[in-house]
């Protein structure tokens, strides 16, 4: 978000057209990990992790910033994070990771880290100590995908975080706004895309190109989680470069967590945004 909102009405403007453009990732996260993917009363697991996200946002907007819900960030970054965790992870872990880190970050309001990052990265690590499914695994046992598969959201990502067609429909939608930073999403992904070719072009596997691209929620990071306003780059140099940093990191780091990768690659170049944006104003 750029640097010119500061009033209440511009606020309130972008929140709505946030939750807008994120509404039918939701409905599609439900349909996929809900409605299909799980096996009786678990079917409503994921939209639980939805309002439990939403809901710890809300708390953190109501006691700290004297906030109502729809006019603070906070529960907007709480269902981001929803968004991008396993759609069987546990509720109460999840619930308490992302209150206490939400409040923590209020409570220091130092903006110098991607939130949303933290949350999901932390939750992730923690659920891979536990293995409680509530998954049809009929549904989730079919791994040979290609490109296309990843494009209509039948890969695994995160919970809301599947649909590439669906993201980049909101990437078209936001990038109509103001406030938008749309280099962000654009240039990382070039980044990561022309590394990409060059890397399988030279060890002969260019076949697997959409699915690396596209796999693991990709896009989704890119248009949400890569373009928060307090940590990302707001000038016009700054974005850019902050945009190419974060698809080398990307590049780089899918070789060690290729599921991690994007989230982890935000969250690094995040840490990064301000410095960027002094050295090239």
């Amino acid at each position: 978000m750029s640097t010119f909102v500061r009033e209440e009405t511009n606020i309130k403007k972008i929140i709505s057209y946030l939750y807008i453009s994120i509404i039918p990732l939701l409905i599609f996260g439900f349909y996929k990990n809900g409605i299909k993917g799980y096996d009786g009363i678990f079917i409503l697991h994921p939209l639980i992790l939805d309002l439990i996200g939403f809901a710890s946002g809300a708390l953190v907007s109501i006691i700290l910033e004297k906030k109502k819900p729809l006019t603070s960030f906070y529960p907007f970054y709480g269902l981001l994070s929803a968004s991008l965790v396993f759609p069987n992870t546990s509720i109460i872990v999840f619930g308490l990771i992302c209150f206490i880190s939400l409040f923590i970050y209020k409570k220091i309001n130092k903006n110098n880290v991607n939130i949303v990052c933290v949350i999901a990265l932390i939750v992730i690590l923690i659920s891979n100590f536990y293995e409680t499914s509530y998954l049809n695994l009929v549904i989730n046992s079919n791994t040979n995908l290609d490109g296309l598969d990843y494009l209509l959201g039948k890969g695994s990502a995160g919970l809301n975080a599947s649909c590439t067609l669906l993201s980049l429909a909101s990437y078209l939608y936001l990038s109509t706004k103001d406030f938008y930073k749309r280099e962000i999403p654009l240039y990382s992904f070039l980044t990561y895309s022309i590394l990409m070719v060059i890397y399988l072009s030279f060890i002969g596997d260019i076949n697997s190109l959409f699915v690396r691209l596209l796999s693991n929620g990709t896009i989704f990071s890119l248009v949400f989680v890569s373009t928060m306003g307090s940590t990302s780059s707001y000038t016009k140099r700054g974005r850019i470069c902050y945009a190419l940093i974060l698809g080398i990191l990307m590049f780089i780091l899918s070789f060690s967590f290729p599921s991690l990768a994007v989230i982890s690659a935000i969250f690094l170049v995040s840490i990064m945004h301000k410095y960027i944006d002094k050295l090239l104003k």
